[in-house]
């Protein structure tokens, strides 16, 4: 899982767009294009935490490494203004347990 760590944080550093084969807990797979952001650790198992490359969702998908079969990169970058960019801690206040969704505040 180390080989795959890295190549995804070279991904990131990169700004590279990727496809991944990913397989669910359910046992199904497909593959998803996306915008790779971070890296985290949480729950005894790491995460890659990315935007779909369509942009349909308006908030960050969460992938469990182990779970990622495949990645390769398009051969495209992609930009997210500074205003934009992906904030570990504000997302751990407000994620728990590692479940995607909009954001909601704690207020």
């Amino acid at each position: 899982m180390l080989n795959s760590i890295w190549e995804l944080s070279e991904y990131i550093a990169t700004n590279e767009l990727i496809e991944i084969l990913y397989t669910r807990q359910d046992g199904i797979s497909k593959i998803h294009d996306v915008k790779p952001v971070a890296i985290m650790f949480s729950e005894y198992y790491f995460y890659l935490i990315a935007f779909m490359a369509d942009d349909s969702k308006d908030f960050p998908t969460v992938f469990r490494i182990d779970r990622i079969e495949k990645s390769k990169k398009l051969n495209e970058k992609f930009r997210i203004p500074y205003k934009d960019k992906f904030n570990e801690g504000e997302f751990r206040k407000r994620v728990q347990f590692m479940y995607t969704g909009p954001l909601k505040s704690n207020v």
